[in-house]
């Protein structure tokens, strides 16, 4: 049977006769460990490359260390090598490009704690292609240690397409003819069209964002329509989707309410 060895030899001159001496040292212990290790760093680099975002490994400088095959093709280059050693702010465009070595210099001095309180989250930000163009990304940003040493860790979603549905979506929302309002599940309006604001006499659209739906609403109906959106004060919070889609889908007559509290009927 063989096995893996590594020889040292050494000459030595005995009474003017010349000998060898041959340290020999059992390299399987070594090659297993060896070829564990690159099987890990296989995984890891499949598990990388796997990903549907673009990853980047970078040091505590922000030097970027290791990247996926998405990244390359995301940012426009043809080879690891045109990312590999420069700084992560490369691929970052906007004002935010200037701004990100100072980020990492300071987040490499962050505990766990403070860390995942400020940095640990999804942002917006602008990407900048090897070409010099820029798309909308969001950012992931995880910290990395490897003994003493922080790394980072940052996953990149591109939303150019995700950009182009809201642009489509907020086109149709302002061409409507009828006033339209989007509130969360509390009654709290979170978007409205022009034709509302205008409709309902306010100046601009901030001052109906951020406000109950029961605001525009008059008569009888402005405090029900709170209880309505409340889960705890009415019995529509229990409600299954399905009935809860039998009960509301269908147009009501009820009043609307201006900003001057002037009221008028409305068709929702």
């Amino acid at each position: 049977s063989e096995f893996p060895v590594q020889v040292g030899l050494k000459l030595l001159d005995v009474h003017g006769e010349r000998m060898y001496v041959a340290y020999c040292h059992d390299l399987t212990q070594y090659k297993a460990q060896l070829t564990k290790i690159q099987e890990n760093v296989t995984f890891t680099e499949g598990i990388l490359n796997a990903s549907f975002n673009a990853a980047f490994v970078t040091n505590d400088k922000g030097i970027i260390q290791r990247i996926n095959d998405t990244a390359i093709t995301m940012f426009g280059y043809d080879t690891r090598s045109d990312l590999l050693g420069k700084s992560i702010s490369t691929i970052i465009g906007g004002p935010h490009a200037r701004m990100h070595d100072k980020y990492f210099a300071k987040a490499s001095g962050l505990s766990q704690e403070q860390f995942d309180a400020l940095l640990s989250r999804m942002r917006d930000v602008t990407g900048k292609r090897k070409d010099g163009s820029e798309f909308p990304v969001q950012v992931g940003l995880k910290n990395l240690f490897v003994g003493n040493k922080c790394h980072f860790v940052a996953y990149i979603h591109d939303l150019t397409e995700v950009k182009k549905e809201m642009m489509v979506a907020s086109s149709l929302l302002e061409s409507s003819f009828d006033s339209t309002f989007l509130t969360n599940s509390q009654g709290i309006i979170t978007r409205v069209n022009q034709t509302a604001v205008t409709m309902f006499g306010y100046d601009e659209k901030e001052d109906l964002v951020g406000h109950s739906i029961a605001k525009v609403i008059g008569g009888t109906y402005g405090k029900f329509h709170e209880k309505m959106f409340s889960a705890s004060d009415s019995a529509v919070g229990s409600l299954t989707e399905d009935k809860l889609q039998g009960v509301m889908d269908r147009m009501r007559d009820v009043t609307g309410k201006r900003q001057d509290h002037s009221e008028f009927p409305v068709q929702v």
